[in-house]
């Protein structure tokens, strides 16, 4: 079984490999061209069926790393072809990004801007870092680094516009050397760190308060927050696909405040069935999922799963300010640090809260949840990849 099940993953990576070497070649296009892809993806598709169903799948995955990392293999090939494994030169594990015309892009969140501007007094767009720095490409074989390239472009875009903007990349570039980079990220998680993401959220509070003075606040010290180090406790997305032997799970720090804090999130699940999920409590017990958090190796997810929206209250009756935060899943643990902050944060990600939906957002904003202090749109370089991510209003 062993051997099958080794034979399967190394005929899905030549699919894979085949079907990857024409993202780069001129003749993509060409009619043959697609015709042999077609049929590679038949056959890989096939063979992930297969795959899928094998027993003890996670210890196989496991052997199958292991294989590629005595092989000192860089690349590790997905059935899927956007969740293809990279290793860096710096010892991380990476997805790819693709190229993509940023103008549509930009038209439509310069769209979004006007049509959100009557319900709040401040939108400002947020660039989260990639895990390819971009003053250094760590890729492998000299793969060029799309993504920072695709939020240059936007950020350049915005800029034309006169839009506000916080380009998170540029003060870890004043903050952080080269070397010390990776250690903002996860090395088996395309994520950036809990820590980092605290980071950022006072960045982004700091930028409110100068757009709007009624948002400004003092920024707590790390003095106020407790930092707990839980070794090898995340099993990050990309060690999930190639397995522990190749990437070992990451330490992970649950961060928490020092100080009483008492607090409301409801969270709407994004299966279809809308059932909303309410905690109240101390922030380690209600913005933090400590059941998700103790009992799985998803520690990230703690801070924020994927959801249809989160609607977060602090109930310190001196807090103050509206903030909407529409974002990716690097936005979530953004959402946990800022409700430390602000009355109520209201997250939308954007993924699972346009699909089925006609002008969500305008609904959203209009009809349901009034006015907002602030709009923040929050996300990382490879969201900028896909085709229509930001036609948040659909096609009509």
């Amino acid at each position: 079984m062993v051997i099958m099940f080794f034979l399967i993953f190394e005929c899905i990576n030549i699919a894979n490999n085949r079907s990857a070497l024409t993202k780069y070649s001129p003749d993509s296009n060409d009619t043959k061209t697609q015709a042999f892809i077609g049929k590679i993806t038949q056959y890989r598709d096939n063979l992930n069926k297969i795959s899928k169903n094998m027993p003890k799948k996670n210890t196989l995955i496991n052997l199958h790393g292991l294989s590629k990392k005595l092989m000192l293999q860089k690349v590790i090939s997905d059935p899927d072809s956007d969740n293809t494994v990279y290793k860096l030169k710096n010892g991380q594990l990476s997805f790819f990004a693709s190229i993509n015309d940023m103008q549509p892009h930009a038209e439509s969140y310069k769209k979004f801007c006007e049509a959100v501007d009557p319900y709040t007094g401040t939108i400002l767009y947020v660039q989260a870092p990639y895990k390819i720095n971009c003053a250094q490409n760590t890729f492998p074989y000299t793969l060029p680094d799309y993504a920072n390239a695709n939020a240059d472009s936007f950020i350049s875009s915005i800029n034309a516009n006169s839009l506000n903007h916080l380009d998170l990349r540029k003060q870890i570039s004043d903050n952080y050397t080269s070397e010390q980079y990776k250690t903002l990220f996860y090395n088996g998680d395309h994520h950036w760190k809990i820590e980092t993401a605290l980071w950022a959220s006072e960045y982004i509070i700091e930028k409110l308060g100068e757009l709007n003075p009624d948002l400004k606040r003092n920024i707590y010290s790390p003095n106020d927050f407790n930092f707990t180090v839980h070794p090898k406790k995340f099993k990050g997305s990309l060690t999930d696909r190639v397995g522990t032997f190749y990437m070992p799970s990451d330490d992970f720090t649950l961060i928490v405040p020092n100080f009483e804090t008492n607090i409301t999130i409801q969270r709407t699940i994004a299966d279809g069935s809308f059932t909303k999920v309410e905690r109240t409590g101390p922030f380690e017990t209600s913005v933090i999922d400590s059941n998700l958090f103790f009992n799985t190796d998803s520690g990230y997810s703690a801070y924020g799963q994927a959801s249809l929206l989160y609607t977060v209250t602090n109930n310190d009756t001196s807090s103050k300010g509206r903030i909407m935060l529409l974002g990716d899943s690097y936005s979530r643990p953004v959402m946990a640090f800022l409700s430390l902050y602000y009355k109520e944060i209201l997250h939308i990600d954007s993924k699972y809260f346009k699909e089925g939906s006609k002008n969500p957002y305008e609904r959203a904003i209009d009809e349901e949840y009034g006015s907002f202090d602030a709009i923040i749109v929050l996300f990382y370089p490879p969201s900028l990849s896909i085709d229509g991510f930001f036609d948040f209003f659909g096609n009509d």
